[in-house]
């Protein structure tokens, strides 16, 4: 809108003057030992909030600015096949502009670009256009349109041209994008797969560790159960009983039972 400035302005003035009059408002009014954290936070809160509005219009300024970008390559085509037909160059950027439903962004560019050259010239009306919109697509089809006003050429070829080489270079940031996507795709999966991974082999070792280092009382029940039916349990039970185990029988020796 015509105050969308004035408004930008504005909201920045109110979203960075509000949190310090709050700050101060609250140090005032509260017997607080601290007031300096309340000051510090007012000014924090202020500078983050007043970073806002920008954000908000520079994320807008891309977007428009990618929508400008995609109906570029059509809007050639259609302004060489309005050249080809024997239409003037004004008459042609006012028939694009209605035609470019799927693009208003550019359709209202087309519109300014020819009220100024009807205005003022079409070299100014293709600067401001530059200026305006800062893409080098768009420098390269300004470049063709006062090349051929001024030198008297036909428009039709070197459009033609222009169309297919913005075809092109967006088929290979396509592309690009495309061969971006698993590098892109390493982050995540080393932070959402691989903390679970590293929890599924390392957890059985650390139980085995902790049991290791500090038995549970389980533990010691089966260990206590194990030493008392052991082999070792059993020869300390006979010794209790003093028997000794028979000693092995040796052929040609006398018997256990009998006196030499």
């Amino acid at each position: 809108s015509p105050s969308a400035r004035a408004t930008i302005y504005a909201l920045r003035f109110v979203l960075m003057v509000a949190p310090l009059i709050v700050a101060g408002v609250w140090v005032v009014t509260t017997n607080t030992e601290r007031p300096w954290r309340a000051l510090l936070a007012g000014l924090f809160a202020a500078a983050v909030l007043s970073v806002i509005p920008r954000l908000y219009v520079f994320f807008r300024r891309r977007a428009r600015v990618q929508r400008i970008r995609q109906g570029l390559p059509d809007t050639i085509d259609m302004l060489s096949m309005c050249t080809s037909g024997g239409m003037g160059l004004s008459e042609s950027l006012e028939h694009v502009a209605g035609q470019l439903t799927s693009y208003p962004e550019l359709a209202q560019e087309l519109m300014i670009l020819r009220r100024q050259a009807e205005v003022g010239s079409l070299k100014q009306a293709l600067a401001d256009l530059c200026a305006r919109v800062d893409l080098p697509e768009v420098r390269q089809m300004a470049g063709l349109l006062t090349r051929g006003t001024r030198l008297g050429t036909r428009l039709a070829g070197s459009l033609n041209e222009q169309a297919d080489h913005l075809r092109t270079a967006r088929r290979q940031a396509a592309t690009t994008q495309a061969n971006k996507t698993p590098v892109k795709l390493v982050f995540p999966v080393l932070f959402c797969f691989a903390p679970a991974a590293l929890i599924l082999l390392t957890a059985p070792a650390l139980l085995e560790l902790k049991d290791f280092v500090a038995p549970s009382a389980q533990t010691s029940t089966a260990s206590e159960v194990g030493r008392s039916f052991g082999t070792g349990a059993v020869i300390d039970a006979l010794r209790g009983l003093e028997q000794a185990p028979p000693s092995p029988f040796v052929p040609g020796s006398a018997s256990p039972g009998e006196r030499p």
